[in-house]
């Protein structure tokens, strides 16, 4: 818990922004697919991604990820453009642009402003909260006997579970093969994502 708390005393603007839009991403899982939160508060999410909007493009002039940048831009634009053609309704254009491209602002932001101590710091986060997962997933199948896609553990869908378990394990594995971490936190994030994976029926995360 002291890892988590010392996030909100990082006096960097965007990362201390980071932090909380990827926070409260988790908390809408968790409180919508287990106490019947509504799905609106995913807006909170998706309004950090628009905030980033705002100051990326001038700061990925000069950016390593420049190129990839360029490509989401131009998809949106193209997106646009097939939509104007198409005359598609402007509602159902922002909800499939929130769902589709808003997300991916987070991915360019911990690029541009994430040091290797941020991204540490994060998984060791991550890791804690793959333990309360974990235990959701073991009572939505034991309790509620709910499996496949109606058990999503701490998660609203399989989609968002395949993509955190994956890099939990994607991350862990390269700890330890550079010798930073345990085998023993490799072993329980491998052991139990492939657990949650099997009870989930994730064919997502096989792919990852």
């Amino acid at each position: 818990m002291k890892e988590f708390w010392q996030v909100f005393r990082l006096k960097n603007k965007h990362i201390l922004s980071i932090y909380i839009a990827l926070f409260a991403y988790l908390l809408f899982n968790l409180l919508s697919r287990n106490f019947g939160l509504n799905y609106n508060y995913s807006l909170m999410v998706e309004s950090f991604a628009i905030l980033f909007i705002f100051f990326l493009p001038f700061k990925f002039i000069n950016s390593r990820v420049q190129l990839l940048f360029l490509v989401f831009l131009s998809l949106i634009f193209t997106s646009i453009l097939g939509a104007l053609l198409n005359e598609v309704p402007v509602l159902n254009y922002l909800f499939g642009f929130r769902g589709q491209y808003l997300a991916m602002i987070i991915f360019f932001a911990t690029v541009q402003f994430f040091s290797v101590n941020n991204f540490h710091r994060i998984f060791y986060i991550f890791y804690k909260f793959q333990y309360l997962n974990i235990i959701l997933t073991i009572i939505q199948f034991v309790i509620l006997s709910q499996t496949g896609d109606n058990n999503n553990g701490a998660f609203v869908s399989g989609a968002g579970q395949d993509i955190f378990c994956g890099a939990l394990v994607a991350y862990y594995t390269h700890l330890y093969a550079n010798k930073q971490t345990k085998l023993v936190k490799l072993v329980f994030v491998i052991s139990s994502s492939i657990f949650i994976a099997i009870l989930q029926n994730l064919t997502g995360f096989w792919l990852c």
